[in-house]
């Protein structure tokens, strides 16, 4: 009888064991699982991040009662983000893009445009590999001048284009090794078209009047997060 006690209450002491075993494995595979996410998205734990970005924009220009003019550009964005609140997917930062528009669209010949403004990003973290993001831009400063035709008639011409305004982008982040990932961003932009020292034939001029504008865009770049 004391035999058959001891054997049950051996038996109730490997099975608890086990059961101990198994859940202290479960524990550590959570905790494994958990941190290998937060490791392939070290954004999530990023606390400043890097970024340069090379692509096109396209913009539409309305000219009174004629046809749209259509300006593409070649543009070159970097930008700096600082996360002050670890774990919570939202960053701050200031961009600069260098955007060139095509002189060929204008008529003429232009010189590059740099645009800063606030950066604004928000992403999805805790997705291995892939990491969907959003970002918010609005340049407040950024010209370029153009000496060409006459955007109302045919005449040489020559001003200051200033040209501003928000551009909501949305993209991927696609991990490439610890701390370096590629990003694929498009985005469509609300501008502001204003035209300052506005000259035709050398004597000073009203400029014309730009009516809606807007502009799209497409980037290819890397990230770097600290």
């Amino acid at each position: 009888m004391q035999e058959s006690r001891t054997s049950v209450f051996q038996t109730q002491s490997s099975r608890t064991r086990h059961s101990f075993v198994q859940i202290t494995e479960r524990i550590l595979f959570t905790f494994l699982m958990g941190g290998s996410a937060l490791l392939s998205s070290n954004k999530a734990l990023g606390l400043i991040d890097g970024q340069i970005l090379a692509g096109k924009r396209w913009y539409s220009f309305e000219l009174g009662e004629g046809s749209p003019l259509k300006v593409s550009a070649t543009s070159i964005d970097v930008a700096a983000h600082v996360d002050p609140i670890p774990l919570i997917p939202i960053a701050i930062g200031v961009g600069l893009s260098s955007i060139t528009p095509s002189s060929d669209e204008f008529g003429g010949t232009t010189t590059t445009m740099m645009q800063v403004g606030l950066d604004i990003q928000a992403w999805i973290p805790l997705i291995p590999v892939i990491t969907p993001y959003v970002r918010l831009r609005n340049p407040f400063l950024g010209e370029f001048k153009v000496t060409g035709q006459d955007l109302g008639g045919g005449n040489t011409a020559e001003g200051t284009y200033k040209l501003v305004g928000p551009e909501a982008q949305a993209g991927i982040k696609l991990s490439l090794i610890p701390l370096v990932k590629l990003l694929i961003q498009v985005g469509k932009s609300l501008d502001t078209l204003e035209i300052s020292d506005y000259k035709v034939n050398g004597v000073k001029k009203d400029p014309p009047t730009i009516g809606k504008t807007s502009g799209m865009s497409a980037h290819l770049g890397l990230e770097v997060g600290f």
